[in-house]
C-alpha cells in the first residue's frame, strides 16, 4: 500500500495532536524536604526506594520499574566545590564503568555557580537485560541529587525518551 504526501500529512499532524496532548498529561512532583521538583507522565505509577533512601521513582508499568525516572537526594554533610569536579567526575565514571557490559554513549560535566554536574548516557547489562540509562549527578552545597532515566532494554529507552527528557529536564533544584 503506498502512502501519498497527504496520507503522510495528515499522519504528522495526528502525532502532532498526540504529542500536545501527551504533553498537556503531565504532573508536577515537588519534593518540599528536599527543594526540588520535576514533570512526569500523570499516568506513570509511583514505586518506593529502598528503606534507606530518600526520593522519588515513576515508571509507566505499575509493576516493573525497569523503565522508571527517579531522583534520589541525600546530605553529603559536606560542601562540595568547584575544586571536586575533576575527582568527583573521574569516581563517577569509574563507578559507571564498573557495570556489566558497560558502553558509555555520552558524558560531560559542568559547574554554573553553587550547580554542580556530572552525566552520562549508557548501555549496561543487568540480570541479563541490556538497558540504558541516562543519569545526572547535582550538587549543590551539602546536597547531592541522583537523577536517573532508564529504559528497560535500549528499544524501551527510544519509546519513552520524549517522556524522560521532560522528566530530566524540568528538573529544578531550590
Amino acid at each position: 500500500m503506498k502512502h501519498t504526501h497527504e496520507d503522510r500529512a495528515h499522519q504528522e499532524a495526528r502525532l502532532a495532536t498526540e504529542d500536545s496532548s501527551a504533553a498537556q498529561n503531565l504532573t508536577l512532583h515537588e519534593d518540599r524536604t528536599w527543594g526540588f521538583q520535576f514533570r512526569y507522565p500523570a499516568d506513570w505509577h509511583p514505586f518506593t526506594l529502598l528503606e534507606n533512601r530518600q526520593g522519588v521513582l515513576y515508571g509507566p508499568d505499575s509493576v516493573d520499574f525497569a523503565t522508571s525516572f527517579s531522583v534520589e537526594a541525600k546530605d553529603l554533610g559536606t560542601r562540595i566545590t568547584r575544586a571536586d569536579v575533576p575527582d568527583l567526575r573521574d569516581g563517577f565514571l569509574e563507578g559507571v564503568r564498573s557495570l556489566p557490559e558497560c558502553r558509555l554513549l555520552m558524558e560531560t560535566s559542568w559547574a554554573v555557580g553553587d550547580l554542580i554536574g556530572l552525566e552520562a548516557q549508557y548501555t549496561f547489562r543487568e540480570r541479563g537485560c541490556l538497558r540504558q540509562r541516562w543519569v545526572r549527578l547535582l550538587f549543590e552545597g551539602q546536597r547531592q541529587f541522583h537523577v536517573v532515566a532508564q529504559g528497560a532494554s535500549p528499544g524501551e529507552y527510544e519509546y519513552w525518551l520524549p517522556m524522560l527528557s521532560e522528566a530530566m529536564n524540568s528538573m529544578q533544584i531550590g
